[in-house]
């Protein structure tokens, strides 16, 4: 079983508070790249950012760290938007759209 099938069900079993960062950033990855299993990905791009580096770095940085894809930077980046917006209180809506079927 892959290692990020094993994390969801770790998070299922005992909750996202259980979880070290390295674990829920490859929750969020999904998938490991080339030499690196997806766990041993998110601690190397943990240990390249720093503490709150990886929060602040922007869609270039994400996406020359270790091979990430623009759409897998822009998940990683608007999560921590998500999170910013939600620790100070600033919502955003947007307009709502309604695809065609």
């Amino acid at each position: 079983m892959p290692k990020a099938d094993r994390l969801r069900e770790k998070l299922k079993k005992y909750g996202q508070e259980r979880l070290n960062n390295s674990e829920l950033l490859a929750i969020l990855l999904g998938t490991g790249c080339k030499g690196l299993n997806v766990l041993a990905l998110s601690r190397k791009i943990l240990l390249k950012f720093g503490h709150d580096g990886l929060a602040k770095a922007d869609l270039k940085e994400l996406k020359t760290a270790f091979g990430l894809g623009l759409a897998k930077a822009r998940e990683i980046a608007a999560c921590f938007e998500l999170g910013r917006g939600l620790l100070t209180n600033s919502w955003r809506f947007g307009k709502l759209t309604i695809w065609p079927n």
